[in-house]
């Protein structure tokens, strides 16, 4: 339980911050997102040593399919799956590398073209299903997970 306590401690550090510089301007957002390059020997390994938490660009707008929404992920949970699954011992294999995390909510930032506004629009409140975005789905979204400041999903995975 101890290493569960840690992660989530390291998972507060995926949050967007902004802070001041010393002319007490913005320098910039740093998002980050954690990052599964290899499976781990076990969930312990996982965590302590296969884990990073490492620098991410926020996704770009423009690049998004038409049905792609970017969410500012709020909150993510951390399930016993996402440690099953990132030490291999999941019945799902997740294609690596890939970024954790099944669950998560937050506020869409950017929508694609084809996205319905009566549906999903920018400022709105979501939360992501798990078999059909991230680590649990299958195909295009499976590397998206909500361990970090920002997620990309289709639009049917995202509920108001």
């Amino acid at each position: 339980m101890n290493q569960l306590w840690i992660l989530s401690l390291r998972a507060l550090t995926c949050s967007t911050t902004r802070s001041l510089n010393e002319t007490g301007e913005s320098p910039g957002v740093h998002d980050r997102h954690f990052w599964l390059p290899e499976y781990a020997a076990s969930q312990e390994d996982a965590v302590n040593r296969v884990l990073q938490l490492v620098e991410m660009d926020e996704p770009d707008p423009a690049s998004l399919g038409p049905h792609d929404v970017i969410v500012a992920v709020k909150s993510a949970s951390i399930s016993f799956v996402d440690l099953l699954m990132m030490s291999g011992q999941y019945q799902h294999m997740v294609p690596l590398p890939c970024t954790p995390g099944m669950e998560y909510a937050g506020i869409v930032t950017a929508v694609g073209k084809e996205v319905d506004a009566k549906r999903l629009k920018v400022g709105d409140a979501v939360y992501s299903d798990i078999m059909l975005t991230g680590p649990r789905s299958k195909g295009a979204y499976q590397a998206n997970g909500g361990w970090a400041s920002f997620a990309i999903a289709p639009d049917y995975a995202l509920q108001r």
